[in-house]
């Protein structure tokens, strides 16, 4: 016995609807970030000497360095004439906290394998 179905009159079955609709998503989303990544890769090099110029005015100088202990990126406000610390972000206490607590953790860990 062989069953005959008429095919014709089937439209789309609702989940071939969700994986169109799901598949535009998709392509809407990688499009937008692919859009975004183009307007915000500006090399960090040009926006720390727009920075700098920018502070240059207000008698400020602008450094950036990776701390060799913590690997955290350290920014420090200098005046410009004095050379003289007037912010660091984070601070030396802060570094040391971190340097301190990387200590404590290394007791309670054993990095043996």
């Amino acid at each position: 016995m062989k069953l005959n179905f008429d095919t014709s009159k089937i439209q789309n079955p609702p989940f071939v609807q969700a994986k169109e609709q799901t598949g535009k998503m998709v392509q809407a989303y990688e499009d937008k970030q692919s859009q975004l990544k183009q307007e915000l890769d500006i090399p960090v090099q040009q926006i720390i000497q727009k920075l700098q110029k920018i502070t240059n005015v207000f008698s400020r100088q602008v450094q950036f360095r990776v701390d060799e202990s913590s690997k955290k990126v350290v920014i420090t406000v200098l005046d410009s004439e004095t050379n003289e610390i007037i912010r660091q972000i984070p601070s030396q206490e802060i570094l040391r906290m971190i340097q301190e607590i990387d200590k404590i953790i290394g007791r309670f860990i054993d990095y043996k394998g």
